[in-house]
């Protein structure tokens, strides 16, 4: 390449990366989501119109202007910039056919109707060499969906199209040749394109201004649909917990079949809750015999014990909560016999919910009986029940139900149709707030979303931030009106065209004057 030009191609690549920003911004991750927001690529017009007036050593500009407008990277695996290469490979192999086939087939001048068509057609094929260069790639790397590269192809096939078209005019009202009539076009085309692709600009900024608000109004309403039945589901299970131990028997004790009936009809339509367990409260003196009754109706080898993931036999105390029954059994039998006074969280909830006389909710906690380690919180109700010669009624023991916080919440937003975004809950009963769940990892925003949901007496505060991903369902109504206005604007440049050519004989290769 020739110094001088050097120049020449440098100013090219600022060019170029200017106007790759402008009206269509390249991101990898969000063009592998959905199209591109607004298809219009004027560089694609320029770098063809630059090679096809000054020749193939204006290409390493074309080269550097697409690697510019993708700057800085999305990433730095080798995937994604095996995808930003074949970007440039695209641009340039694009910008060099399109200039061959304009100097052979219509020329630069433009200046009849058989010409202009000829352009069109030339446009057309160009953007679909960009557009197959940097997909095909994407697709045989596996970033992209066979499904998802449809849209996306006819969304960079357009964009690259009416780039072409209203592109290279532009750059040729300033360079092409012959300069009479490009001259005279300067007012006539160039002022009238560069006019309405501000106006269109402005139209796109409202616009997207118009589907930001509806946007944030639709993720508004989704997300208070989300934390109204977070909080209708707590309460239910309240009321749930409260109900069956106000019916509960101690005639019963010696059987397991009324509380598996109840408490299984209320799990199989609730798979957010792991178990319901109920623990009898046993003072030291009647351990003993407590312990021989349940060897002979529960489990052979039961025992009051400390550790749910040990078996150390509880040692001596007043009193114990002894895990009774539980529901389901299978894959939950270490927590069989567990005195859920023997740990301080479970014992908080225990002595809260009698002295409540109402379901009260643990602090966050772990489960470890299945190996995995998953975040929970424990809800307990006060059975009370009249012993035999006394007016007041006793405390029985306390029913417990175990929720897990993850998989709630991921059932609980597929059911609104709000799946697949990330989601906080923190439990804020104390001055320390406690994460309970966290998948945006510290970042927060002023726009996300934050409900107070309470709990047996604790408050939780739920948090689903706002993502652009929200805009997929809004954007295709202000796409359709920016299109429109593209093409609309592609038409004139057609038009202005013919009507500026009007009588200037047709000639074919032009790049030489």
């Amino acid at each position: 390449m020739a110094y001088g030009a050097l120049p020449a191609n440098v100013v090219l690549a600022l060019l170029l990366g200017a106007c790759g920003r402008w009206l269509w911004h390249f991101d990898l991750p969000s063009a592998l989501e959905a199209p591109a927001a607004t298809p219009l690529f004027l560089a694609a017009g320029i770098g063809m119109a630059a090679v096809a007036r000054c020749g193939s050593g204006m290409l390493p500009g074309v080269a550097l202007g697409a690697l510019l407008f993708q700057w800085p990277p999305a990433s730095n695996d080798l995937a994604a910039i095996g995808a930003q290469l074949a970007v440039v490979a695209g641009a340039v192999l694009q910008a060099a056919l399109g200039a061959r086939a304009v100097l052979r087939w219509s020329g630069m001048a433009l200046a009849g109707g058989g010409q202009v068509l000829r352009f069109l057609l030339i446009a057309m094929a160009c953007g679909a060499i960009g557009a197959s260069m940097a997909l095909l790639p994407l697709v045989a790397m596996h970033l992209l969906g066979v499904s998802k590269l449809w849209p996306n192809w006819l969304n960079w096939w357009a964009g690259d199209t009416l780039g072409i078209v209203l592109g290279a005019p532009l750059l040729w009202t300033v360079l092409a040749a012959p300069r009479a009539l490009w001259r005279a076009r300067l007012l006539r085309l160039a002022a009238p394109l560069l006019l309405g692709a501000l106006a269109l600009t402005g139209a796109f900024a409202r616009v997207s201004a118009w589907d930001q608000e509806q946007s944030r109004y639709l993720f508004q309403l989704k997300a208070n649909e989300v934390g109204d039945l977070l909080q209708f589901q707590f309460n239910e299970h309240e009321r749930f917990l409260f109900a069956v131990g106000k019916v509960f028997d101690e005639s019963d004790i010696g059987s397991s079949a009324k509380f598996s009936r109840l408490a299984r009809g209320y799990l199989d339509n609730r798979p957010e809750l792991r178990l319901i367990s109920l623990a009898k409260r046993v003072t030291g003196s009647e351990r003993p015999a407590f312990e021989q009754w349940a060897r002979a109706h529960i489990s052979p080898a039961f025992h009051i014990k400390d550790n749910i993931v040990g078996d150390d036999q509880a040692g001596g105390r007043a009193e114990y909560f002894a895990t009774t029954y539980i529901e389901p059994m299978a894959g939950n039998e270490r927590a069989l016999g567990i005195d859920l006074l023997s740990e301080t969280v479970r014992a908080n909830m225990v002595q809260r919910a009698v002295d409540r006389h109402l379901a009260a909710a643990s602090a966050p906690l772990t489960l470890v009986q299945t190996g995995q380690r998953q975040q929970a919180v424990l809800l307990a109700q006060e059975i009370k029940q009249f012993s035999e010669g006394k007016q007041s009624a006793q405390t029985y023991g306390v029913l417990v139900a175990v929720i897990e916080i993850g998989s709630y919440l991921k059932r609980t937003m597929s059911h609104t149709d709000f799946d697949g975004f990330a989601v906080k809950f923190e439990d804020v009963s104390q001055a320390k707030p406690v994460v309970v769940v966290d998948e945006l990892h510290g970042q927060s925003s002023p726009s996300d979303y934050q409900r107070p949901l309470s709990l047996g007496g604790r408050n939780y505060l739920l948090t689903l931030p706002y993502t652009p991903a929200m805009l997929q369902e809004t954007s295709w109504q202000s796409r359709a009106v920016v299109v429109a206005g593209l093409c609309l604007l592609a038409l004139l440049s057609l038009l202005l065209l013919l009507l500026t050519g009007h009588g200037e004989p047709a000639r074919k290769g032009d790049a030489a004057a």
